[in-house]
C-alpha cells in the first residue's frame, strides 16, 4: 500500500530493544527493570500481541478497511500503554497509524492532531537530526498541505528534506518522497518550474533507487503532469499520466489514487478524444464505487463527472 506518508522503522522498534530506549525521557532515568517484562510474562505476550494487531490493522487499511484497522491499532496503543505507559516509542507510529486513517477518511484536523502527537513522542525520543523525527516533520507537511496551511507545510517539508538529506544523501526513496511533498507545496503556490524540479529529482531518485514501476515513481509523474497541464502542455501530460496509470494498476495503491489519475488523463483527452475521456471518467468511477471506505464526497464528484460527460455525449449525437 502507498500513501503520502512514510514510515521509518528501525532496529529501535524490536521488542527486545525497548527498556535501553525508554530508558531516558524528558531527561530523566527512568527504571528499566520496571519497564522491562521478564520472559515469557504476560507483559511479553501482550506485547508481542500489540505487535500482531499493528500488522492486522495494517492489512485492514491496505483494503481500505478504514474502521477495523481503527480498531486494531488502538487496541494495540492501549496494551503497550498498560505495561509501558507513555514509554513505548512505538506510540509514535500508534499516532502515526491512526493519523493515516483520519486522514484517508477526510478528517484532516483530527488527523492533524494525532501526527502531531507522534512529533511530539519524536521529540522526546529522538534527536532533532535523527531519521525518526525527520519522519513526523514529513507526515505533518502532508497534513498541513491538506488543510491548506502551504506555508507551514513547506517549512516542515524543508526541514525534513535537510535532515534526510544529511542522513542519507540524494539517492534514497524516502528523500523522493519529500521531494514530491515539496513539489506538489510549490504547484499549488504557483511556483511551477520550481515544483518541476522538485518533481523531476524525485523521479530520478525513484527509478534509480526502486526501479521502473513502483507508486512514488507513479506519483511524482503525476505531480509532473499537472504542473504541465497548468502550462497548458497536454502532449507531455499526456505522456506523463499515461505512464503513472499502467504502474499504479500494476502495484497496490489506495483505489483513489489510481481514480485520480484516470480522471486527470480524461481532462487531458478530452478535447481530442472525448469518447476515451468519457471511458476514464467511468472507469474511475467503477473502480472508486467498489472501494469499501469509498468517501461520499469523492464518489459524489465522480458521479457528477461522469454525468456530465454523459451529457456532453447525447448533445453531440
Amino acid at each position: 500500500m502507498y500513501t503520502d506518508f512514510e514510515y521509518q522503522p528501525t532496529r529501535a522498534f524490536r521488542r527486545d530493544e525497548l527498556p535501553g530506549l525508554c530508558a531516558v525521557m524528558d531527561g530523566e532515568i527512568a527504571d528499566e527493570s520496571a519497564s522491562a517484562p521478564p520472559p515469557d510474562s504476560q507483559a511479553d505476550r501482550d506485547l508481542a500481541f500489540a505487535d500482531s494487531l499493528d500488522a492486522q490493522g495494517r492489512a485492514e487499511a491496505s483494503r481500505g478497511r478504514f474502521r477495523a484497522a481503527r480498531a486494531f491499532h488502538e487496541q494495540a496503543m492501549e496494551l503497550r500503554r498498560t505495561h509501558h505507559g507513555e514509554a513505548d516509542p512505538r506510540l509514535l507510529w500508534s499516532f502515526t497509524w491512526l493519523g493515516e486513517l483520519s486522514y484517508r477518511e477526510g478528517l484532516v484536523e483530527e488527523a492533524r492532531w494525532l501526527l502531531a502527537q507522534a512529533h511530539q513522542i519524536a521529540c522526546k525520543r529522538f534527536q532533532p537530526d535523527d531519521l525518526q523525527f525527520a519522519v513526523t516533520l514529513h507526515n505533518l507537511a502532508v497534513v498541513a498541505r491538506k488543510a491548506g496551511d502551504h506555508v507551514e507545510a513547506t517549512r516542515l517539508g524543508e526541514q525534513a528534506l535537510a535532515i534526510k538529506v544529511e542522513r542519507l544523501g540524494w539517492e534514497h526513496a524516502s528523500v523522493a518522497r519529500t521531494l514530491c511533498t515539496l513539489g506538489n507545496l510549490a504547484r499549488l503556490t504557483k511556483r511551477r518550474r520550481v515544483a518541476l524540479c522538485y518533481f523531476d529529482r524525485a523521479r530520478t531518485i525513484y527509478e534509480k533507487t526502486e526501479g521502473g514501476v513502483n507508486a512514488g515513481l507513479a506519483t511524482a509523474l503525476v505531480g509532473m503532469a499537472r504542473v504541465h497541464t497548468s502550462m497548458g502542455s497536454k502532449v507531455s501530460a499526456r505522456f506523463l499520466l499515461e505512464r503513472a496509470l499502467q504502474i499504479r494498476e500494476a502495484v497496490s495503491v489506495p483505489p483513489a489514487q489510481s481514480a485520480g489519475v484516470r480522471v486527470l488523463l480524461s481532462q487531458v483527452l478530452d478535447d481530442d478524444d472525448r469518447t476515451a475521456a468519457h471511458e476514464l471518467v467511468h472507469a474511475a468511477l467503477d473502480e472508486y464505487e467498489r472501494h469499501e471506505s469509498a468517501r461520499p464526497e469523492l464518489l459524489e464528484h465522480l458521479r457528477g463527472l461522469a454525468r456530465d460527460h454523459e451529457s456532453r455525449r447525447k448533445a453531440a449525437n
